[in-house]
């Protein structure tokens, strides 16, 4: 059985992590599910209940495809993604287990987070190296992103300034 989750408070959701934090995070996985946890929301903007779409199926070719919350989201791979492709996609999904694994990373790193704070991260990350409003849109598959076309080369330019490390 899981433990509920934490009580989180407004602030909590709007909390970005510095560079090195993130970099803590990452570094601290260890498992297949740790990197599935921690890897994908900070380089893909993929939430914890879009986790399960992504497949082997869907990733190929320096993109990911799945279903997401609004509907099918398609979006480039950062290299650092790439690089743990196999091992990502051997993780089992369930959120039970993502959170099981987040919290793992959380104790080893001694980094409080949330899976909103990774999205934020991404977010905020990507807002200071300039790229705009309706590309983070499309990345992370706000509802807004619905009626905003962005070209690939676009998505994929945003996320190559993406650097945790």
């Amino acid at each position: 059985m899981v433990k509920p989750a934490p009580f989180v408070t407004a602030t909590d959701l709007k909390r970005v992590l510095a560079l090195d934090e993130a970099g803590a995070l990452l570094a601290a996985c260890s498992e297949p599910v740790e990197l599935r946890a921690v890897f994908l929301p900070l380089y893909a903007g993929v939430a914890l209940y879009e986790n399960q779409s992504v497949d082997s199926l869907g990733w190929h070719r320096g993109r990911i495809s799945f279903q997401g919350h609004y509907g099918r989201r398609e979006v480039p791979t950062h290299i650092a993604l790439e690089a743990e492709r196999g091992t990502i996609l051997s993780a089992e999904s369930s959120p039970e287990d993502l959170l099981a694994a987040a919290r793992a990373v959380e104790r080893r790193a001694g980094i409080a987070f949330t899976f909103h704070t990774l999205l934020t991260t991404m977010s905020r990350h990507l807002k200071a190296a300039g790229v705009p409003g309706p590309v983070r849109a499309c990345l992370l598959g706000s509802p807004s992103a619905r009626a905003t076309h962005c070209p690939f080369p676009v998505l994929r330019n945003a996320i190559d300034l993406l650097s945790y490390r």
